[in-house]
This record gives structure tokens, C-alpha cells and sequence, in this order.
């Protein structure tokens, strides 16, 4: 599953987990590429290179099943539900003078 998520939200996704101590970047290259060979062959070389960023997709993927918004069945019912608590005032349309 892909999703498009805010940097600040990100930052403190990341940030409430930094006082955890994270698996070696290869440990966690595997766990998330699966020995997937696309990746090994673009990343497999690099991995001190990229491991911050690789240590925070694996943290923000956790958070993401952790509120059980990994796909799957029921993903659209359970993001609506969670959606529906968020309340939003619309913005009133300014007035052209």
C-alpha cells in the first residue's frame, strides 16, 4: 500500500519512536523488500547510505498497521470510520467588494 503522508506528520510518527531501539538496516531492508530483487539491486549496495530513511518507512509502516490501516479487507470501512471523528468547519467564502 502506498499512501501520500504530511512531513509533519511523518516527523512526529518518527520522532515518538526514537527512543526505540531499531533492527540493523539489513534486517530491516529484508522485512520490508522481502529479498524482492528490484530493490536488492537498487538499494542492496547502498544500504549505510539509506538506512535513516529505511529505519523510518519501517517505523511509519508499523504505526500504519498498528491502526490497522495496511491494505487489506475492510481497509476503506475502518479509514471512513476513522475519518468520521475528524471535524471540519468549512471555510465561509470571502465577499468580493
Amino acid at each position: 500500500m502506498f499512501a501520500l503522508i504530511a512531513q509533519p506528520i511523518w516527523n512526529a510518527i518518527v520522532a515518538d519512536a526514537a527512543t526505540t531501539a531499531q533492527p540493523p538496516t539489513e534486517t530491516t531492508f529484508e522485512q520490508a523488500f522481502d529479498r524482492d530483487p528490484i530493490p536488492t539491486e537498487l538499494y542492496g549496495t547502498h544500504l549505510p547510505d539509506i538506512g535513516q530513511q529505511l529505519g523510518e518507512l519501517a517505523v511509519v509502516d508499523e504505526y500504519m498497521a498498528a491502526l490497522k490501516l495496511k491494505q487489506g479487507a475492510g481497509l476503506e470501512r475502518r479509514l471512513r470510520h476513522a475519518w468520521s471523528s475528524v471535524s471540519v468547519t468549512p471555510a465561509s467564502p470571502s465577499r468580493a467588494q
